[in-house]
């Protein structure tokens, strides 16, 4: 094109003041901005190699930012080497706007919220899908990226990855960061409120087996199990919901417990707090060998099970 911007190559690019290569790259951004919106990828790949030909980030902090950004731009162009080339010279944990480069990568996932979910190289059928699915993998790979930072209404990846029941994607960030299964944005959601709420199944299951809690609580004072209970007999079968529900009380969770209780009563779940400390009075019997603090009753024919006090099963084990 004519009207392209001119600007230094190579090493000259070095000797450009801060106010010049702010400049040129604003310039290169907004018309990135352009080709994509008219639909013209090779022009978009070019502006973002010029980009990059000029050091892009620089280290100045208005820049910073951009990186992210750029991501975006890159996996909507389905353009692999442009990811790989971005990573390698970005800051990892930049921000755009208010999302980490890691939640950019997981947020292009939102068309393909029923896409497969194996790994990159096995989806070539959905170029735009394996593009932001590489961007993520890529990025957990980085030694250097937060994973467990969020944007700034304390989303985190694993909120949107359960979210888009992107389970493989799901496993793969919960095995190295497990911190992330209950953590809770501002709402008070954790990964599995989201996942419940949008009737993610699978991701719901990954996040139990992980150790998520089924009767945490958000701020509008919502547990995940009554959430994921209102799902039962619609978007989930009642077995699916009984499997989920039975999984979560066998699983340990991550204070050491032998599984949360599970109260029933005229065979339904009992998940208020209260009921459930009231219920397990009537188990006045000693804790059963082996089970961690566990006692047993039985509330209308139906088992009532609780898990001990913490001080009590910490003296036990002590």
């Amino acid at each position: 094109m004519s009207d392209r911007h001119e600007h230094p190559q190579g090493d000259e690019s070095r000797d450009l003041v801060p106010y010049d290569r702010k400049m040129i790259i604003n310039t290169l951004r907004n018309r990135i901005a352009s080709s994509i919106l008219h639909n013209s990828p090779e022009e978009a790949q070019r502006d973002i190699a010029e980009c990059l030909e000029l050091g892009y980030p620089p280290d100045e902090p208005y820049d910073k930012a951009s990186g992210a950004r750029l991501l975006g731009y890159a996996i909507k162009q389905q353009s692999l080497d442009l990811i790989d080339n971005l990573l390698n010279k970005c800051d990892v944990n930049a921000f755009h706007i208010d999302q980490p480069m890691i939640l950019v990568a997981a947020n292009q996932l939102a068309d393909f919220k029923n896409a497969p979910t194996q790994a990159v190289e096995g989806v070539p059928k959905e170029p735009a899908y394996a593009a932001a699915s590489l961007a993520f993998t890529r990025l957990m790979s980085h030694a250097r990226t937060n994973r467990s930072i969020g944007d700034l209404n304390g989303t985190t990846a694993a909120h949107v990855l359960a979210g888009k029941n992107q389970v493989t994607l799901l496993q793969a960030l919960l095995s190295s960061n497990p911190e992330l299964v209950n953590m809770t944005d501002k709402a008070g959601d954790t990964p599995l409120h989201i996942a419940c709420r949008e009737g993610a199944l699978e991701a719901a299951q990954t996040l139990v087996n992980f150790g998520a809690n089924l009767y945490a609580r958000n701020g509008a004072n919502e547990s995940c199990a009554e959430l994921g209970r209102a799902r039962a007999g619609r978007s989930w079968s009642h077995a699916d919901w009984q499997n989920l529900l039975n999984r979560h009380n066998t699983i340990r969770t991550p204070e050491g417990g032998a599984g949360l209780r599970t109260v029933t009563k005229d065979g339904q779940p009992v998940l208020d707090e209260d009921e459930i400390e009231a219920l397990a009075e009537d188990a006045d019997r000693p804790a059963i060998p082996g089970t961690g603090g566990i006692h047993i009753a039985t509330v209308d024919g139906a088992k009532v099970e609780r898990l001990a006090p913490p001080a009590k099963a910490a003296g036990k084990s002590a």
